[in-house]
């Protein structure tokens, strides 16, 4: 087939995932999906979240109808983040949990959120219920926790394997 470039302008993406057709980006205020299928990608649907205080989206996970979020204080005064589960249709808050330090990276499995928390390491939450995000653990690492992936087939007892810590060591 013939393929032709196309433009698709996003203001300041931080992060892009992939979600079945949809190849979705954080753009700080936001999230927009891209529909990567069609002959050639178009720009599909934008969400801007009303977020309060905690307004600077730094990382996302989507799963069912809702987006899991990572933000900060835009102003940079303080140290503090928080995580936010906002329903994307009708586009509002459903629940929050602050977290002290830098709250970047973020990916769920099963009930859990782990959420890399800068020089606080990883928070583990249990998003169970939705409207009250309950901080479970953390789980401290030597250097800052900046970003997070967990690994598919996770070693049983729970240690270190080729310097990757393993998720079942988190809960």
């Amino acid at each position: 087939p013939d393929f032709f470039s196309s433009e698709v302008y996003l203001f300041n993406p931080t992060r892009l995932r992939r979600a079945g057709e949809l190849l979705w980006a954080n753009t700080g205020a936001g999230l927009s999906s891209i529909d990567t299928c069609a002959g050639y990608p178009e720009l599909k649907t934008q969400y801007l979240f009303e977020l309060g205080a905690f307004n600077q989206i730094t990382d996302f996970q989507l799963y069912d109808n809702l987006a899991l979020l990572t933000v900060s204080e835009a102003s940079g005064a303080g140290n503090s983040s928080a995580l936010q589960v906002v329903v994307l249709q009708p586009n509002r808050a459903l629940g929050f949990l602050k977290l002290e330090g830098n709250a970047r990276g973020v990916v769920m499995r099963d009930r859990y959120a782990y959420v890399a928390n800068g020089s606080w390491g990883i928070a583990v939450v249990d998003v169970f219920d939705k409207t009250l995000p309950r901080l479970l653990k953390r789980v401290t690492t030597q250097d800052a926790a900046m970003d997070i992936l967990l690994l598919d087939d996770p070693v049983q007892d729970g240690t270190l394997q080729d310097g990757t810590l393993q998720d079942d060591y988190l809960l």
